[in-house]
């Protein structure tokens, strides 16, 4: 008979004022998945730091056949918490973890005490299987891309080859995600009349901070996937009508305009049958008259570019953005004079980067007339390129991939390293887009004088951390 499957949703983000509960896309596929073969979804998404005790409450009211933890790195704490004590008290129960971290560190993750099946890479089908299995009361260890912890032996399969990928557009043979799993009506965004979706998945580049670059590494060169452009429009439009009031859409495509053929015709057809104004992830180098034009008379108004750090060298050298500033100056203003505005997102706090490239990332952005900036503490994600050289250098600070903050991103830095101290760090990060409006109203001859102040080690950063803390409360 059909199973009962409990999906457990850590989703504590203390960085925003008010949260109630993300969209976790990839678990709305899984739950579309499932219940197309019967299944019954049940969901736990706490949004504040909890106990146990909840959990463990819903799984004796439900009685679930299955518990599925889904987490991020800084999320997965609440998992190694929750599922020894889930184990202890249903020992019966199968516990499954899945998600970026259970990709990044799979190992670890089987190894905690409380979890049985660790899921590496790509859900849907594995976990399909897995539900089918159980059912009829097959073996399962044995499923292509679960790592399954056994008495006395862990067997750790190898990653599924992805589905479908022989066809043009694979995502059209996957269900739409449920919508109906997520309180959708609560989120900030649909209070604020956005919707959020995506309809690719994957992203191309090989940034070497990046978890894309580590699931697409699981894969061949088919990993970047598209719903083609009139499935994409029948989601839009299922969307819409399950969530009426709808004024705008966020795409969280890493690339919405990646794949020019895909572009052109989706975009016509959102014009005749969509028409509503949105806005889109784009890359730098990617960016030329066509494409901006496409977006601007389809009603896009503000595009989102990664330009991550300042120095031309560094990015290239270090996180494999290859991208001069040059171009990254002609793209922000090719979208400025199609009327379309833009936000960059930056970090702070790289490994080897030092204040004075951090401050280059300022004096750079201060050239883009960007309306917002995104600023983000480094932080080393598990099996990424400058999480390796974090570790072979010796930066990553005692203790801190063992507790690491629940939103580390908006934190203090999780590197310890002789090029820039953790005050000056977040001293940057605290006061970037300001020291940018700063840069921009200045005369360019008191540029110079004001990098070098920036630079000097006698500025007292943590005063002025103090102080900034004190103006936000």
């Amino acid at each position: 008979m059909p199973l009962k499957v409990l999906f457990v949703l850590p989703d504590v983000r203390p960085e925003l004022h008010i949260h109630n509960g993300s969209i976790f896309e990839g678990v709305a596929y899984l739950s579309s998945f499932l219940k197309e073969e019967g299944h019954t979804i049940i969901k736990y998404q706490p949004t504040k730091s909890v106990s146990a005790t909840p959990l463990l409450a819903l799984i004796e009211d439900e009685n679930p056949d299955l518990v599925c933890f889904s987490a991020t790195t800084n999320m997965f704490k609440y998992v190694s918490r929750w599922a020894p004590e889930i184990k202890k008290a249903y020992p019966d129960i199968i516990t499954v973890c899945g998600g970026v971290h259970a990709t990044s560190d799979t190992e670890g993750t089987i190894q905690t005490e409380g979890i049985d099946i660790a899921c590496k890479g790509e859900g849907e089908f594995p976990l399909r299987e897995l539900c089918r299995r159980m059912e009829t009361g097959e073996s399962y260890h044995d499923i292509p891309s679960l790592w399954v912890k056994g008495k006395d032996e862990i067997v750790r399969n190898p990653v599924a080859p992805l589905p479908y990928v022989d066809q043009d557009y694979p995502l059209d043979a996957y269900p739409f995600p449920d919508l109906d799993l997520f309180e959708i009506e609560n989120t900030f965004y649909y209070k604020n009349r956005f919707a959020v979706m995506k309809l690719s998945r994957g992203c191309p580049l090989p940034c070497t901070y990046c978890c894309n670059k580590m699931f697409r590494d699981q894969y061949p060169a088919s990993y970047v996937r598209y719903m083609s452009p009139e499935k994409s429009i029948e989601f839009i439009k299922t969307y819409l009508q399950r969530y009426p009031g709808i004024e705008s859409i966020a795409f969280l495509d890493d690339i919405l305009p990646m794949r020019m053929d895909w572009f052109r015709e989706f975009i016509r057809l959102y014009i005749r049958e969509i028409g509503i104004p949105y806005t889109a992830r784009c890359l730098v180098n990617i960016v030329r008259p066509e494409v901006v034009q496409l977006l601007a008379e389809s009603g896009c108004y503000e595009v989102t570019f990664g330009v991550e750090a300042g120095g031309e060298d560094y990015r290239y050298e270090m996180l494999k953005r290859r991208q001069t500033d040059d171009r990254i100056i002609e793209a922000f203003q090719l979208c400025h004079e199609y009327g379309i505005t833009t936000r960059a997102n930056m970090m702070v706090g790289l490994p080897k980067e030092g204040i004075l490239e951090m401050v280059q990332g300022i004096r750079l952005c201060s050239k883009l007339n960007v309306k917002f900036f995104i600023v983000s503490t480094f932080f080393p994600t598990p099996a990424t390129e400058l999480y390796k050289v974090c570790v072979d250098e010796g930066y990553i600070r005692e203790g801190t991939m063992e507790d690491i903050p629940d939103s580390p991103y908006n934190m203090g830095s999780a590197l310890r390293q002789p090029s820039v101290s953790v005050d000056e760090v977040e001293f940057i990060r605290r006061y970037f887009s300001v020291l940018v409006r700063l840069f921009e109203r200045l005369p360019q001859g008191l540029h110079d004088g004001l990098e070098n102040l920036l630079c000097a080690k006698w500025l007292p950063h943590r005063l002025l951390i103090v102080a900034s803390s004190v103006y936000e409360f």
